[in-house]
């Protein structure tokens, strides 16, 4: 492939891939998954450059020193596998962000160990020529082991498909499910284009297939933002409205609703930062997943501490079945994490079939109703026992005078 041919193959993907990069800049730096799609981006874009950096060496190639050669198929083979690497990073912080630290750690780890190995055996190439080879008058040739970094690369990618296809086997609401089907079907478009470079070496479209790879990621992205909340990952408020409007309009069976507020939130805030109140809003969405896990029901931060579970429950029984399930975690919370907050939960429940004028604005007035008089109980028990705990000191005076 000559020059001209290399530019008109890449300039496309690599306008796209600069719009991407600006566009999520924009949003910032600070969230991991910001972070890692940003790399992604730029190390899909180096491995165009060294694309066409090839295509530039191959038209110079009486005036370019041998060296350059090596030095420029070397890091092409690199980064044809780092990119596959960070791809199964960001797929696995999509799927399983919310693990402890270490896990996500040890994978991290294992997955540098393997990429470290494949470094050492690619530098290693101008001197065992098992890969490719650099002849006299400056032509790339394929030796015996030329398929191994897109086999490298296709088995990463394939582990990036496999790993989202199991979260997709677990998943129980329809909305995970449908955004890792979206994941597992990302990989596509990279792997047909390591398929084709490894039929025809001078074809060169890995890199403008990863391109429309992370394209696809990204919008599956926007859609998903426009339905979820930025802070906690749930559901947000304008998807809830949409939910519940469908919920009455097509079912035909009785379902309830859980509306849930953090107690003495402004406390938490007042005394310990908003970042913490923000992390405590954090550990409450992950309380409700924990608690749902299994359950095909519907979570949304319903607005500022308030949050809610939407679920096919059939009886009372159920749905309070669930609000001790969220109680019973949000217990393992407070005892497991030592935060310097105590992080503690009001819920009430509704029916739909209890609801006289069968309206949502009715459905979340009950369980509303019924959460603020579990706050009320919370708020009068603590005074009780903070009474009982204090000394009598005019009984105490008394008895002094007395002496």
């Amino acid at each position: 492939m000559d020059i001209v041919t290399h530019l008109s193959v890449n300039l496309f993907p690599v306008c796209m891939l600069a719009i991407l990069y600006l566009n999520n800049q924009k949003k910032g730096t600070r969230k991991t998954e910001t972070r890692l799609f940003q790399q992604l981006i730029l190390m899909t874009g180096g491995l165009i450059a060294l694309d066409v950096a090839a295509g530039f060496l191959d038209e110079w190639q009486d005036r370019t020193p041998v060296f350059l050669f090596w030095l420029v198929h070397i890091l092409n083979a690199v980064f044809s596998a780092m990119v596959p690497c960070h791809w199964f990073l960001y797929l696995r912080y999509r799927i399983y962000g919310k693990e402890p630290p270490d896990r996500i750690n040890k994978a991290r780890r294992i997955l540098q160990y393997v990429f470290a190995g494949y470094v050492a055996f690619t530098a290693l190439t101008p001197w065992t020529h098992l890969i490719f080879s650099i002849t006299d008058d400056r032509i790339y040739r394929r030796e015996c082991l030329f398929f191994i970094p897109e086999l490298f690369s296709g088995i990463v990618f394939l582990a990036s498909s496999f790993l989202a296809y199991a979260a997709l086997k677990r998943a129980s609401r329809s909305a995970l499910r449908q955004e890792y089907r979206f994941l597992m079907q990302s990989a596509l478009f990279p792997l047909a284009g390591i398929l084709a470079d490894t039929i025809r070496a001078d074809w060169c479209i890995t890199a403008p297939c990863m391109s429309v790879g992370i394209l696809f990621l990204y919008i599956k992205t926007q859609n998903q933002q426009i339905t979820t909340d930025g802070l906690t990952g749930l559901n947000n408020r304008r998807e809830f409205d949409r939910y519940l409007r469908k919920k009455t309009e097509q079912d035909r069976t009785d379902w309830g609703i859980l509306m849930i507020d953090v107690d003495d939130f402004k406390l938490i805030n007042d005394r310990h930062g908003h970042s913490v109140g923000d992390e405590a809003l954090w550990a409450t969405a992950g309380i409700l997943r924990r608690a749902a896990s299994g359950e095909p029901v519907f979570l949304a931060r319903y607005g500022g501490d308030e949050f809610s579970v939407i679920g096919e429950w059939e009886t009372p029984e159920d749905a309070r079945h669930m609000m001790q399930r969220i109680h019973s975690e949000a217990e393992l919370f407070r005892q497991r994490t030592g935060k310097p907050y105590s992080l503690s939960l009001s819920i009430g429940y509704a029916m739909w079939s209890e609801i006289a004028d069968q309206t949502t604005a009715g459905l979340i007035a009950k369980a509303d109703e019924r959460m603020y008089r579990q706050k009320t109980d919370k708020k009068e028990s603590t005074r009780a026992a903070r009474l009982h705990r204090q000394p009598e000191p005019a009984i105490c005076a008394k008895k002094e005078d007395s002496v």
